[in-house]
């Protein structure tokens, strides 16, 4: 292929690109496909509208009721003068965790028990129903064997008076009156009348159900949302949705309320238990020391003196020194058993806190609060998670290990401590040998005196300690603030009625467009002279418009009726170029086809020759198309004798012959339907026909059948000397350019031409014939059309 060649092919594939583009954005043919949808889009307009109104009018409104909480950093030193832990917490698992206790299923129950959720009571409306919280005309008030309880299932309740009810079941009716026990078969109960009884429900059909636990975990896991609002500010979002307001609000502000007594019954657990062993400590000091009092009373009454000689006050202050050490010692092994023997059976740690820091080992501490630390957070993880998972087993097995090396050093603390004590006896005895070379008196007194000096110290220390925490106690507070309590909100989030207009006008805008390019793309019908003109290979002869001047059931003759008209203009304009096709002076016969059926191709054949007569030739129509003739019909004549007749020489061309009211025209019709018509049309009665109306007439019109449904329009096709395809504006398909091609493909058919037949008048018409219109066509112009005119 040469380089011309391809060029040629480039630009024959670029003008071929550029026919099929301007097809599509043909706007004529948009807003012909528009003019057709505008019913359809109104329809689609009106149902979607129909259809918001209905669903916001019967919509549940859901209400939501929210509350802000700001929790304070837990920076409170310990009361009990024991140093916080130097591990510091995380602020946003520390915010997770208070998320955990306000959805754990221990908050949830006791808003259940408080709020009385376990019973709910409905009124039915026309199609919905609604939830009346508290203000229901009745409440159950009792219930005998729960076992029997069907929960989640609705129990119609019709009120009949004052004083009585029925409850409906599917299998009978159970009669009860108000404030009695009422014997059903799922448990007995009584039905008692609230203060919100009147006499408006008399006769209302209501219903209540019994909530299991399961549906309301359900209710409280889908409607109940807390979130961290923000972690630097250290707030959370607690909100609840509900399609009864004032329950959201009730359910938000129980569980603010709740969390509270959660969080001040949490703080003040530890300082009860640290009283408890300090008010047991300080009994048992005031016990030993009232018993040194009076002992070393009874001493001074006995032997009256007080003396003590210098050598002796020496080793008395030893001695005493001695004392207190071992019994700081004891002090501590007392608390390293005790301790030993609370982590052994995992018992709470919390009471023993304040005294670690006498143990003077830091390690030691830190292992007990961290074991202390880890025993908290796995029974805070049992709040919201059951022991199988596996972030409580991680935790199980942390403090597991802590246990473990709290024990080991408590062990080697024993140790030490017991070598130390042992040393002090030692100690001891060395002392208490010097003094008993004293006088005995003295040495009693010194041991008196030591013991209550001991008590007495040690007594004073655990009435402060205890009211140092009773301080504390008195002053504990819970460490959040409400920023922004619930409030009953009369707004409901949902629906929002200007929203779901908005959407549903965009929903039926969007449905209107979408239907309008579904149809405008799929629209496969010729809608202008412009698009036949890019679609067909062969030039178009002359353009029919459209006739509106009143509806023909079947093609009629109406040339002869205004010779001014658009249409006998068009058809004088197709016979001149008909003469510069042949411009033989001999007989011409014109076959006249289209590819379906109601194109206009009778129409135009009919009228076609009444032109042509009316310049004084000779013209004779013939009705070929036998399956469905319409010759007879245009020309009110009548179809016992015709072309079908004549080909199987039952009849003579003579006898056939029909005249018209127009001089010069006659027509022969198709006669009664044969049951082979491409047969006959084969025979060569059909040429000899031809050749004896050639003789008789100057022009020879056959109006043949659709070549797109059966073959004998191609067959008479090459009998023609000028065939004609008749294509129907806003009626024939594109495919008509493929039947055309396919014509012309098999040879023989170099003067077809075609007739654009219903063009719209005044758009793409390519003659001016608006000053012959019709009147009364000019009157019946639409709106649509009126737009088309100024495009």
């Amino acid at each position: 292929m040469s380089e011309q060649e391809e060029k040629q092919n480039k630009l024959n594939q670029f003008d071929q690109f550029e026919e099929e583009v301007q097809n599509i954005l043909d706007p004529y043919k948009l807003l012909i496909v528009f003019k057709r949808s505008f019913m359809a889009m109104l329809l689609i307009s009106l149902i979607t509208f129909i259809g918001v109104i209905i669903y916001i009018r019967y919509a549940k409104p859901v209400y939501e009721s929210s509350s802000i909480i700001q929790l304070e950093n837990n920076n409170r030193t310990n009361s009990l003068g024991i140093l916080s832990s130097n591990v510091a917490e995380d602020e946003g698992s520390s915010l997770v965790r208070e998320l955990e206790i306000i959805k754990s299923p221990i908050v949830r129950a006791k808003v259940i028990a408080e709020l009385d959720l376990s019973i709910s009571y409905y009124i039915h409306g026309n199609i919905l129903f609604e939830e009346k919280y508290k203000n229901s005309p009745y409440i159950v008030s009792f219930v005998e064997d729960y076992s029997k309880v069907r929960y989640d299932q609705h129990i119609d309740v019709n009120i009949v008076d004052s004083n009585s009810y029925v409850i409906e079941l599917k299998e009978s009716e159970i009669k009860g009156t108000f404030g009695k026990l009422c014997k059903t078969p799922f448990g007995n109960f009584t039905l008692s009348k609230t203060p919100f009884f009147n006499a408006n429900i008399i006769h209302q059909r209501t219903f209540f159900t019994f909530n299991s636990t399961n549906a309301l975990n359900q209710y409280f896991q889908k409607n109940l949302f807390v979130d961290i609002s923000s972690q630097q500010a250290r707030t959370l979002f607690i909100s609840f949705k509900d399609n009864n307001q004032y329950k959201a609000y009730c359910i938000v502000k129980t569980i603010d309320s709740i969390y509270f007594e959660q969080t001040l019954q949490l703080k003040l657990k530890s300082f009860d238990q640290s009283i408890e062993f300090l008010n047991t400590s300080i009994q048992k000091a005031e016990e030993n020391l009232i018993e040194a009092e009076i002992k070393f009373e009874n001493f001074m009454r006995k032997n009256k003196t007080m003396d003590v000689m210098a050598d002796y006050a020496k080793y008395s202050k030893l001695g005493d020194e001695n004392e207190v050490a071992k019994k700081s010692l004891e002090f501590k092994l007392s608390i390293l058993k005790n301790l030993g023997n609370l982590i052994e059976k995992n018992k709470d740690l919390e009471e023993f806190i304040p005294l670690l820091p006498d143990l003077e080992d830091e390690q030691l501490v830190k292992a007990i609060e961290n074991l202390n630390a880890l025993n908290q957070a796995k029974d805070n993880l049992l709040l919201s998670q059951s022991e199988n998972t596996h972030a409580y087993k991680v935790k199980k097995t942390a403090a597991a290990n802590a246990k473990v090396d709290a024990l080991s050093m408590i062990e080697q603390n024993k140790q030490v401590i017991q070598k130390q004590v042992h040393d002090l006896n030692l100690e001891k005895f060395q002392i208490e040998s010097s003094i008993m070379s004293f006088p005995a008196k003295e040495t009693e007194m010194s041991r008196l005196k030591r013991h209550y000096n001991l008590y007495d110290k040690f007594y004073g220390l655990l009435m402060d300690k205890l009211v140092e925490q009773g301080l504390t106690k008195a002053g504990v507070t819970v460490n959040f603030v409400i920023l922004s309590p619930p409030i009953v909100e009369n707004i409901p989030i949902y629906p929002k009625k200007g929203i779901i207009l908005f959407i549903g006008v965009g929903i039926a805008i969007l449905l209107s467009l979408l239907l309008v390019v579904v149809r405008f793309l799929m629209y496969d019908t010729i809608t202008t002279l412009a698009e036949l003109e890019r679609s067909i290979p062969i030039p178009i002869i002359g353009s029919v418009p459209e006739y509106v001047a009143d509806k023909m059931l079947f093609s009629q003759l109406i040339v002869d009726k205004n010779s001014k008209s658009a249409i006998s203009e068009s058809l004088r304009s197709v016979r001149t170029n008909l003469e510069f096709i042949s411009t033989n002076k001999k007989s011409k016969v014109i076959t006249v086809t289209s590819t379906v059926g109601g194109e206009g191709k009778t129409f135009v054949a009919v009228n076609l020759a009444a032109i042509i007569a009316m310049s004084h030739h000779k013209v004779v129509v013939l009705d070929l198309d036998m399956r469905k003739p319409k010759i007879h019909l245009a020309f009110g004549a009548e179809n016992k004798i015709g072309l079908s007749t004549i080909l199987i020489e039952k009849n003579t061309v003579n006898e056939a012959i029909q005249h018209s009211r127009v001089p010069d025209l006659d027509f022969i019709t198709a006669g009664p339907t044969p049951p082979n018509p491409s047969e006959l049309i084969l025979l060569p009665t059909l040429n000899e026909l031809l050749d004896n109306l050639k003789a008789r007439y100057d022009v020879i019109i056959i109006d043949t059948p659709p070549v797109g449904i059966v073959t004998d329009g191609m067959l008479l096709m090459t009998k023609a000397d000028i065939p004609l395809y008749i294509v129907r504006i806003n009626y024939s398909k594109f495919f008509v350019a493929q039947e055309i091609k396919r014509a012309l493909n098999r040879g023989g058919y170099n003067k077809l031409r075609v007739i654009a037949n219903g063009v719209p008048v005044n758009r793409g018409f390519r003659y001016n014939y608006g000053y012959y219109e019709n009147e009364a066509a000019a009157k019946e112009k639409n709106f649509f059309q009126k737009i088309v005119e100024k495009l």
